[in-house]
C-alpha cells in the first residue's frame, strides 16, 4: 500500500515553515516515518536549505529527499505565488521504490549528458518512472532527454526545469539519501536532480498546454538552427503577419505579449488539433532577412503554426486534459499526485489565484499533489519525452490492481 501526503508553509521563517509543511504531510499521510520527500521551495529560503534538508530528513527519517527551487510552489493546498512558500510531500510504500539522484556539471559549467546517464544507467533498467528536475539555463534539457530516451526508450520522463532568481539565472537543486556524508554537499547550482520510481504502481500522465493556433499551418521551407527564413516558400515574417491578422482588433492590441510558435509533434495526424503542437517562445523577428526567432530548432519539412496564450484556452485545455485522466484512472486507487507548472500560468494568466489546483482537486478530490512553478515542462508525447512550454503536467500514481 502507498501512503502519501502534502503540506505547505509561507512562514517567512524557513525554519518555521519546513516544520509546519512536513507536519501537515505527515499528519495527511497518517505516516510517522517515510521513505521518500519531494520538497519544492521559493528560492528566497536559499540561504536555508541546507537546515531546511536537515529539519524534513529529522522529521520524516526518510532516505530520499528531492527537490529544486520554484518560482512558486503548490500543493493540494493550494498554489503560493508572490511570496515564500515551501511544499513538502512524504511517501511510503512496500512496492513503491525510490533513486535519488543529483549531478553538477563535471566542469562547473555544463552538464555533459551521456557521463550524466552513465551514472544512472545501473538505475535506470528497473525503473518505472523518472522525474527530472534540471537547472535550464546551463543544461539544455531536450538534449538530456534525447541522450536518456538513447538508451531507455520505453521510460517515460516527467518533471519540470527548476526555476528561482531569474535576474541572477540562478536556480537550485537538492537531493538527500542515506548515502550523502554531508548535507553541503547536497545541495547545488546549475545541476540535476530528481528520482528513478520503481514497483508495483501505474502512472497515468496528462498535459495541458494553454495556447490555440491562430491562421493556417505551413511548412517550413528554409531554416538554419533557431532561425527560420521561409515558410510555404515566403518570408517567415509574411505568415507571422497573416496569422495575426487573423485576430480581432482587442486581440491584435496586446498579441506580442503573448505570441508562440507551434511545431507539429506528429505529422501523419489529421486533422490537426490544439494540443498537437510542441509549444515554444517566439524569440523576435529579423526584419532584413524576414526571418524569425524561436527557442526551438525545427527542420525543413516540419509544420509550423503560431498560436497565442489566453486564458480562455488553457481553461479548456485542462478541463479536457482532466476529463481524460478522470476517465482513465476509473475504479483505481490514487495514491499521490505530481504537478509541474509552467511559470507563465498561474494567477498571471488567470487573474484568480489557485486555478488549476481547484479543478485538480475538484476532479481528484482525495489525491495529495505537489508541484512547483517552473522554467519548462517534461511529458512523454506518443512514446517519445519531450520539453514543453507554458504547459501543466499532471502524473497521478496509482497502486497495481
Amino acid at each position: 500500500m502507498i501512503r502519501a501526503g502534502v503540506g505547505q508553509s509561507t512562514n517567512p521563517s524557513a525554519a518555521m515553515a519546513t516544520r509546519e509543511a512536513t507536519a501537515q504531510a505527515l499528519e495527511q499521510s497518517g505516516l510517522s516515518r517515510a521513505d521518500c520527500a519531494v520538497v519544492f521551495a521559493t528560492a528566497d529560503y536559499s540561504c536555508e536549505y541546507t537546515r531546511m534538508l536537515k529539519t524534513v530528513r529529522s522529521m520524516t527519517g526518510a532516505d530520499h529527499i528531492i527537490g529544486c527551487s520554484g518560482a512558486g510552489v503548490l500543493t493540494s493546498g493550494g498554489e503560493i505565488e508572490h511570496s515564500s512558500g515551501i511544499a513538502v510531500m512524504v511517501n511510503s510504500g512496500d512496492h513503491l521504490n525510490c533513486h535519488s539522484f543529483l549531478v553538477p556539471p563535471k566542469d562547473g559549467e555544463r552538464l555533459d549528458e551521456k557521463c550524466f546517464v552513465q551514472e544512472l544507467l545501473p538505475h535506470l533498467t528497473g525503473a518505472s518512472l523518472m522525474m527530472l528536475l534540471p537547472d535550464i539555463y546551463t543544461i539544455q534539457p531536450s538534449r538530456l532527454l534525447k541522450e536518456i530516451q538513447s538508451v531507455r526508450p520505453v521510460l517515460p520522463i516527467v518533471g519540470g526545469a527548476a526555476s528561482g532568481i531569474p535576474e541572477r539565472r540562478e536556480t537550485f537543486q537538492w537531493r538527500w539519501d542515506d548515502c550523502c556524508d554531508s548535507l553541503n554537499r547536497c545541495i547545488s547550482r546549475h545541476a540535476v536532480s530528481g528520482v528513478l520510481f520503481s514497483g508495483e504502481f501505474d502512472a497515468y500522465i496528462g498535459i495541458a498546454q494553454g495556447c490555440q493556433p491562430i491562421g493556417n499551418p505551413y511548412l517550413v521551407t528554409r531554416s538554419d538552427g533557431n532561425l527560420v527564413y521561409e515558410i510555404a516558400h515566403r518570408p517567415a515574417v509574411e505568415i507571422l503577419q497573416e496569422a495575426v491578422g487573423t485576430l480581432c482588433k482587442e486581440e491584435r492590441a496586446c498579441v506580442f505579449d503573448s505570441l508562440f510558435a507551434g511545431l507539429v509533434m506528429d505529422e501523419e495526424k489529421y486533422p490537426l488539433e490544439r494540443g498537437d503542437y510542441l509549444v515554444r517562445t517566439l524569440v523576435g523577428v529579423q526584419p532584413s532577412t524576414g526571418a524569425i526567432v524561436i527557442a526551438e530548432e525545427p527542420r525543413v519539412g516540419q509544420t509550423i503554426q503560431f498560436h497565442i496564450m489566453d486564458q480562455k484556452s488553457a481553461h479548456e485545455e485542462l478541463a479536457r486534459m482532466l476529463r481524460d485522466l478522470t476517465a482513465r484512472t476509473a475504479g483505481r486507487k490514487l495514491a499521490m499526485g505530481f504537478y509541474f507548472n509552467c511559470l507563465g500560468r498561474g494567477e498571471g494568466l488567470y487573474g484568480q489565484k489557485n486555478h488549476d489546483i481547484e479543478m485538480i482537486n475538484h476532479n481528484f478530490p482525495d489525491t495529495p499533489v505537489v508541484g512547483f512553478f517552473g522554467n519548462a515542462e517534461f511529458a512523454p508525447v506518443r512514446g517519445g519525452n519531450l520539453m514543453h512550454n507554458y504547459t501543466g503536467v499532471l502524473t497521478l500514481i496509482a497502486e497495481k490492481m
